[in-house]
């Protein structure tokens, strides 16, 4: 950035220092210092003198002065102005004090800009008429933005011709590290990204201080200026028991509008002592910790839970607590994790400055191959059950089924209320082709337009309506709906068709959305799932009642589509 020369005659006071130490005495009065003993003299009133005058006036005291020049054309060449240093007519001084005497000059000196930022320095060199152009370099030796220097080996104080272009630097300062002190490593890098600073992570074990925190910068510290096109090293602590293949973990987490429970597991052949760790509760998103609960003196021992509850929570969940807490608060979109003393996390419930919400007014529990903690949050470890559903607190692990499923009487419920009833039901039907992995043909009333895409499914295209060639994928998906539809309708097994009226009961082009369930009994259907190459991954084997929408989820033919509308409930 460079600003152009601006000429004016206007010319006001510039300083040029010209040193003229002397030695005499002064005429004014002089007084003693009751304290100190030294002896003191009041600076003469030199209004109107010159610097002649000023000169033999006190040539006669032992005192040590020197002349600064000012521009200054209304008053006679080498006239007093003032005195420098913030001293002014009348102050006391002791008589070792080297005294400044500005003296007037008609020449254009070049004035002390010192700590006058780009406009100060505009308007002043302006008044003086000094023709001047502005230039921009880097110098941390100067406040950021402020005057750096001359140019053309030019200095304060110079006398300078009106027909002189004088350059003029102003001094921008490189940026200075942050202080990162406490930061995690997500804030670090919004901070050196939102301040331009190309970095690289390097880390250093240390188990007094909490994983993921600023150490250090390497050579450099907090507040350097620093070269902008220069990668910065930045050092962060990790711990030595983080990596451990077992610990404790967060087993299982309760939340629903009344209650909050966090159940620990110690999945490991030692027992723990849970004095040297805490939960700790960041709330939406924040970096600062909401509520920190101390754990007890208490030995967990292996294959035990330990559960903390609210002081809130309903009396029978309480009942099953170990520890109750008033500060066991959270929400769906809260933090939360289990520490150890050092401030470490071990596990956690969502990253810290995350607003998730996916663990809204439900019970998760720890899958079983879950035998240790882990910082970086994954959903794929958990299971989902209804709110209010906490039979299984204080058991882990927890059988789970591997797939939704009905009994008998359940399924005779549904099958009398029927697919249209407002509550949700079945009705049984025979298999008649697929359209896609998605979308199949039923009899009698799911025929034609009327026909069911499966609810929560979307598999790739393989219909040449839609797409000149089959997605990658699409014909296996339609296979695997064909292969278990055509073995239910060659076996004469039971094929069910059930409504979801969350969901509702059509779509858009018409067609019925439907789960759709085969009972296969005691037989067992085999499928090869295979790559694209042709290669068998795994056989699976199918046997009893199973829903094909979460099979083609389960095995990769679909995304997970169900609405979190839904209020259906299969095996709590």
């Amino acid at each position: 950035m460079k600003y152009r020369k601006i000429f004016f005659s206007l010319i006001l006071a510039v300083s040029l220092a010209f040193t003229a130490s002397c030695n005499g005495t002064v005429t004014t009065n002089t007084t003693d210092n009751t304290t100190t003993g030294e002896l003191l003299f009041e600076l003469p009133d030199f209004s109107g003198k010159n610097k002649s005058e000023i000169i033999t006036y006190l040539d006669d005291y032992e005192i040590s002065y020197n002349f600064l020049l000012e521009t200054n054309k209304n008053l006679a060449e080498e006239s007093f102005i003032r005195y420098g240093d913030n001293l002014s007519i009348s102050d006391e001084v002791s008589f070792d004090t080297n005294i400044t005497i500005v003296i007037s000059t008609t020449q254009l000196v070049l004035p002390d800009l010192s700590g006058l930022t780009m406009q100060e320095v505009n308007t002043r060199l302006r008044d003086l008429g000094i023709d001047f152009f502005i230039d921009i370099i880097t110098d941390n030796e100067v406040p950021d933005k402020t005057f750096s220097r001359y140019g053309d080996d030019l200095e304060i104080g110079d006398i300078v011709e009106e027909s002189t272009e004088v350059t003029v630097y102003i001094g921008y300062n490189t940026a200075r590290l942050p202080d990162l002190t406490g930061m995690i490593e997500r804030q670090i890098k919004e901070a050196l990204t939102e301040s331009n600073i190309l970095y690289v992570f390097s880390y250093v074990e240390n188990d007094d201080y909490p994983e993921g925190e600023f150490a250090e910068y390497k050579d450099h510290e907090i507040g350097d200026f620093y070269d902008e096109v220069s990668t910065i090293d930045v050092v962060i602590y990790t711990n030595s028991f983080t990596g451990a293949s077992e610990s404790l973990i967060i087993s299982k987490y309760i939340d629903s509008e009344t209650d909050s429970a966090i159940e620990i597991y110690n999945p490991t052949s030692e027992s723990i002592n849970l004095i040297d760790y805490n939960i700790a509760i960041y709330m939406a998103g924040s970096y600062e910790v909401e509520y920190e609960i101390l754990l007890e003196d208490y030995e967990l021992a292996p294959n035990e839970t330990y559960l903390i509850t609210s002081t809130v929570s309903e009396a029978d969940l309480q009942k099953k607590a170990d520890l109750r807490s008033k500060d066991l608060l959270f929400d769906g979109n809260d933090i939360i994790q289990l520490r150890y003393k050092n401030g470490t996390y071990i596990d956690t419930i969502y990253q810290i400055g995350d607003r998730n919400n996916l663990f809204n007014d439900e019970t998760f529990v720890r899958r079983s191959d879950v035998v240790s903690g882990n910082r970086n949050f994954d959903t794929s470890e958990w299971s989902s059950f209804i709110s209010g559903y906490y039979d299984f607190v204080g058991t882990h692990p927890v059988d789970m089924p591997s797939s939704p499923i009905y009994d008998q009487f359940e399924i005779a419920e549904k099958v009398a209320n029927g697919f249209d009833s407002l509550l949700g039901g079945m009705d049984v039907v025979d298999f008649v082709s697929v359209a896609d992995g998605d979308t199949a043909y039923f009899s009698p009333k799911f025929l034609g337009d009327n026909r069911v895409r499966f609810i929560g499914n979307d598999t790739p295209e393989t219909s040449p309506a839609v797409v000149p060639e089959p997605e990658p994928w699409g014909l296996e998906a339609k296979d695997y709906t064909k292969t278990i539809l055509e073995y239910a309708q060659y076996f004469d097994l039971p094929i069910y068709i059930q409504s979801d009226p969350d969901i509702g009961y059509t779509e858009g082009y018409g067609r019925y959305l439907g789960l759709v369930w085969v009972d296969l009994q005691d037989k067992i259907l085999e499928i090869d799932i295979k790559d694209s190459s042709g290669n068998v991954l795994f056989t699976e084997s199918l046997t009893g009642l199973i829903l094909i929408n979460y099979q083609l989820v389960k095995n990769g033919f679909s995304a997970d589509e169900y609405s979190s509308l839904s209020t259906l409930v299969i095996n709590n």
